[in-house]
């Protein structure tokens, strides 16, 4: 069975001339189409001084871009009943969200509007640092947790990223400010659903033309 769902993907790569690397799966059973940005700037690329720096960002780069403010960004997705998804990892940092086709373009800019153009609000970099401290002051109360980040310690070395926890510590996360970034070594986009692959490398791009 899983050979023959295997069988049925043909998904095509693409390269613009930025660089930014995009991959279209077409399909044809479903009128939505998901959109997936990633960016190699997890917390294997943070500043040894700034861990958890990738982790925080997550929590507030679509909180407002050059042109939209937060509310306007949630406005125009609810409307399509669209939700903006954030992940981090180790690796990388993703923005999703799943459209009907023929909102692909609209949410398309919107998403591409918040990879490409966030401006952390101080108002907002507070609020999230303090959820963020307080998430890992339980994080220390949860003998799970500080089970698995010691492990993760012993196994890597408190010096390698892995070894790290991905919150960062109460005192890393006091010293972020609006100008801190990770690395970004590259960046990809994807979708899935029935747009043709021409048609998706068309739209705009995520980080610039």
């Amino acid at each position: 069975m899983v050979d023959a769902i295997a069988s049925g993907l043909s998904p095509v790569r693409h390269v613009l001339p930025n660089g930014v690397v995009v991959i279209v799966q077409e399909t044809a059973f479903s009128p939505a189409v998901t959109i997936t940005m990633g960016f190699r700037a997890g917390s294997v690329n943070e500043p040894d001084d700034l861990t958890g720096l990738a982790w925080f960002i997550g929590r507030v780069i679509d909180r407002g871009t050059t042109t939209r403010t937060a509310e306007m960004i949630a406005e125009a997705l609810d409307d399509r009943g669209v939700a903006l998804r954030v992940a981090t990892n180790r690796h990388v940092v993703a923005l999703s969200a799943t459209c009907l086709s023929e909102d692909f373009t609209d949410v398309l800019t919107v998403v591409a509007d918040v990879a490409r153009h966030p401006v952390f609000p101080a108002a907002e970099i507070e609020k999230r640092r303090a959820e963020t401290i307080n998430a890992i002051r339980q994080d220390m109360d949860n003998p799970g947790i500080r089970a698995s980040e010691a492990l993760q310690a012993l196994l890597y070395g408190r010096a390698h990223p892995y070894g790290r926890p991905a919150k960062g510590t109460v005192e890393t996360v006091e010293r972020f400010r609006r100008d801190d970034r990770p690395r970004c070594s590259s960046s990809s986009w994807a979708t899935v659903g029935p747009r043709r692959p021409a048609r998706a490398w068309r739209r705009p791009s995520p980080t610039g033309t």
